[in-house]
């Protein structure tokens, strides 16, 4: 499941995610954030990219396919 705020133009976009997704991020013109958030307190901050995040059983994985990521 995914779930979301409401996004405008000036607050980070943010995702909390559980299960799968992948992820293919496009930059705003005001370069705002891109930030997935999982069950185990993970963030993984798009840096410009194209990932997937897979968290399941208190266990998260996130594979790179392009670009960068920052996982905090």
């Amino acid at each position: 499941s995914i779930r979301y705020g409401s996004w405008d133009d000036t607050a980070p976009r943010e995702v909390w995610l559980e299960g799968e997704a992948f992820f293919a991020v496009t930059h705003t013109r005001n370069h705002q954030r891109f930030v997935v958030h999982t069950p185990d307190k993970l963030a993984v901050e798009v840096l410009g990219t194209r990932f997937n995040v897979n968290s399941r059983h208190a266990r998260t994985q996130v594979v790179l396919e392009e670009g960068k990521v920052r996982i905090t």
